[in-house]
């Protein structure tokens, strides 16, 4: 289903899935339109920012908030942290921007907005930014720590400031490498996210990272996503650590303006006054008007959600929690605020929808899923050429099972044909078929 189809449906969750046990968790916020982000999220500075930028630039609003909350939250630090409990949440965010095509202007997010960053931040623009993941080793040596001999003699120097923001333009490399047997990419990343504690697993390897502050932006098509990320990412804690965000462009400006620092003079000064804000060590309050919405939020964020889909958006309160910190630090607010927590809920829910869109697939089974793709490539399949197809790894009842659960869902069908005396089970999927 096309993104615009999904919108023109109402945004029809439950139909765009084709299954029934998968829930919207909208939390009851702009139910007839979930894929259309709410004026909410675009709260106090951030969105002050994002709204002064957006007629200049092709980049949807959208791409640019989550850009922005990624970026500054990088920018921030970890001086200030959120203590719930006894976790503390900070401002370090990954985000992956996804778009039907190479077309829905990801990484123009991006160039805006380093353009005023530079202005108040040359030396992380600089130092702190860096593209490409290719490795968990790379990763690891641009925030490791300082290494000395037996001596006690300083052999690496390491390095002092941990914050880095990655950008990653080929995301699908990233969930390819992810998928190789024994490749520590994927654990590390999620390290990253946790606590930013990372080594390699490896004897003797003198490659470590304590306190490391990580950010990753990845762009993606959807395509790539359905083809690059395997079940083990899904469900293993790997993909539930990224917003997922469907972009598009917004506009189109074959004379686009060039943004410089000189025509946002005003954004830059709120940037420069929130990192120098965010520079003072501090945990950050919450207001009771807070407590008392998230009270209300958490039971419905934290209850888990069936299968795939459940998987990759099952860290929402977590989400939330370092979203609202990253809105209240840009406003320069010790404390977080009900707006703050109204922007972060708004702009996960669109992020929850953005992930339904771009996870599900036609019969949303990964057997069903590869029958079918194979049958619209064939044209037709008898059962020995469907059972070939998965070379014996499927067994006969999960094969069937996927043919009857394309036959409901009305997106394959069979015949038989007689041929010398012999009955042929044909399948073909019903968009095939001759009218």
């Amino acid at each position: 289903m096309d993104f615009r189809d999904f919108k023109s449906s109402g945004g029809d969750i439950q139909a765009a899935m084709n299954v029934g046990e998968v829930t919207t968790g909208l939390n009851g916020r702009d139910p007839d339109n979930p894929l259309r982000l709410g004026n909410e999220a675009f709260h106090g500075n951030a969105g002050r920012i994002v709204r002064a930028i957006a007629p200049n630039t092709e980049a949807s609003e959208v791409g640019l908030l989550v850009t922005l909350l990624v970026a500054f939250g990088n920018l921030a630090g970890s001086n200030c942290y959120l203590p719930i409990g006894n976790a503390r949440h900070y401002p370090r965010l990954f985000a992956v921007l996804c778009g039907n095509t190479s077309k829905g202007r990801k990484g123009t997010s991006l160039n805006c907005l380093v353009e005023l960053i530079r202005a108040v931040a040359q030396t992380w623009a600089e130092q702190n930014l860096a593209k490409g993941l290719s490795s968990g080793e790379g990763l690891i040596y641009n925030v490791r720590d300082e290494v000395r001999d037996a001596k006690g003699e300083v052999k690496d120097e390491g390095i002092h400031d941990k914050r880095l923001l990655v950008v990653e333009e080929e995301f699908a490399s990233v969930l390819k490498v992810c998928k190789r047997e024994g490749n520590p990419l994927s654990p590390i990343i999620r390290s990253a996210w946790d606590d930013g504690s990372l080594r390699q697993m490896v004897k003797n390897s003198p490659l470590k990272a304590t306190g490391a502050h990580i950010s990753i932006l990845g762009h993606i098509t959807r395509e790539e996503v359905q083809r690059s990320l395997s079940d083990t990412e899904a469900f293993n804690g790997f993909a539930n650590r990224f917003l997922w965000v469907f972009v598009e462009r917004s506009q189109c400006l074959p004379f686009a303006p060039l943004i410089t620092a000189d025509d946002f003079s005003k954004e830059i000064g709120l940037l420069r006054e929130a990192i120098e804000f965010s520079d003072k060590p501090r945990a950050i309050g919450m207001s009771t008007d807070f407590e008392d919405l998230w009270s209300i939020e958490y039971a419905e964020l934290s209850e888990g959600k069936p299968g795939r889909l459940g998987a990759v958006t099952s860290r929402a309160e977590a989400q939330v929690i370092r979203l609202a910190l990253t809105f209240a630090l840009l406003d320069c607010k010790a404390q977080v605020n009900v707006e703050h927590l109204t922007a972060a809920l708004e702009l996960w829910r669109y992020c929850e929808a953005s992930a339904i869109w771009c996870f599900s697939t036609p019969a949303n089974d990964p057997t069903a899923d590869q029958i079918l793709e194979a049958l619209k490539q064939r044209g037709s399949m008898d059962r020995t050429q469907i059972r070939d197809l998965f070379n014996r790894h499927k067994s006969a009842v999960e094969i069937e099972t996927a043919l009857e659960k394309l036959r409901s869902l009305k997106l394959a069908d069979s015949t038989k044909e007689e041929t010398d005396g012999r009955s042929r089970e044909i399948w073909t999927a019903t968009a095939t078929k001759a009218t």
